[in-house]
């Protein structure tokens, strides 16, 4: 990871030459996105590579996880290849430079080409289930595009339980009520892929009641399904990548069915390729994120994944991807 930040900081890479084409484009919660394929959070954790890897056709950017404090996260070893699962095992612990640093950088790196978002976490030690998030709001809210709530991440002790329907709308009310002082501003809602039917209609529901612009579904998993790497598939933390498809696709679907469009949906896990982008996007995505697919295939790959998915989508007859969002799930 620490090469590849090297590598991109000083242009040690040949860039893609910039892809562009107009039946990817859309207009997502007040913002033009030129293409649907997004960096996820967690590989530009402090907002250092900004302007370098907007070079690579991304359509957008997610930096962080940030927290109010500077934390080190989880003792090592924390990360895991499972090369022949192409996935990622992490827990890493929300390990960044902190707020005020983050910040710093972000001004610093910032490009003003394409859509950037902010994915915001609580410190491992605080208490309060609000009061980091209250503050990093405020703290970035005239910065990003959108801010992501991350409440998702299984390397936080007690954070995935917010997503619980009683805390959650308390928790989601006093955001709100921050936001309305604030100005507008698009928050989005980072789920894991863990959750019951009925916990994931309760978001939905509360998500709808509070209007929040955006679910990105989903985080990593807990689970362990059908991997063939036993050297680490007993470790705990987050599992990423291609075992991960399937489980977020069934989730992408099931929101939708909920949401009908009303709330964009940013489909994350296992997308390695134009088919796999394709099939969440069928299911119900607006936009798509890929991070542990960069790892395996290189960085070059939303060059490729976007040149794929415009073929796909006018051998199917599609003047727009819009107009084929949610079709397999209707």
């Amino acid at each position: 990871h620490n090469i590849a930040k090297y590598i991109l900081r000083y242009n040690l890479i040949l860039k893609p030459k910039k892809f562009e084409d107009q039946i990817l484009v859309q207009k997502i919660a007040n913002i033009y996105f030129a293409n649907p394929i997004g960096l996820a959070a967690g590989f530009d954790k402090n907002a250092e590579m900004i302007k370098a890897l907007a070079k690579f056709n991304f359509g957008f950017l997610e930096v962080g996880t940030v927290t109010p404090k500077p934390q080190l996260g989880n003792k090592k070893p924390r990360l895991f290849r499972l090369e022949s699962d192409k996935a990622i095992i992490n827990r890493l612990g929300f390990n960044n430079y902190g707020a005020i640093k983050f910040k710093k950088n972000f001004q610093k790196n910032y490009a003003n080409e394409l859509p950037i978002g902010i994915n915001i976490g609580k410190n491992k030690d605080t208490k309060s289930q609000t009061k980091d998030y209250l503050y990093l709001i405020e703290y970035f809210y005239d910065l990003a595009d959108y801010i992501t709530i991350n409440i998702s991440s299984p390397n936080t002790p007690e954070l995935r339980k917010i997503q619980e329907a009683e805390i959650l709308e308390e928790f989601i009310d006093s955001v709100n009520e921050q936001r309305n002082l604030l100005g507008k501003k698009n928050l989005f809602l980072k789920i894991a892929p863990d959750l019951t039917k009925k916990q994931l209609e309760d978001i939905c529901i509360i998500s709808l009641k509070y209007n929040i612009n955006g679910l990105i579904i989903s985080n990593t998993t807990i689970a362990r399904e059908n991997l063939t790497n036993k050297k680490f598939s007993s470790e705990t933390g987050g599992l990423s990548g291609r075992p991960l498809f399937a489980k977020s696709n069934q989730m992408i679907a099931a929101a939708y069915k909920i949401l009908q469009g009303r709330i964009p949906i940013i489909g994350v896990g296992g997308v390695s390729n134009a088919a796999d982008a394709y099939h969440k996007i069928k299911l119900g995505a607006n936009l798509v994120q890929i991070y542990t697919a960069l790892i395996y295939e290189g960085l070059n790959l939303a060059t490729e994944i976007n040149q794929d998915l415009a073929k796909l989508l006018r051998q199917d007859g599609y003047k727009n991807i819009s107009a084929a969002i949610g079709i397999l799930s209707k």
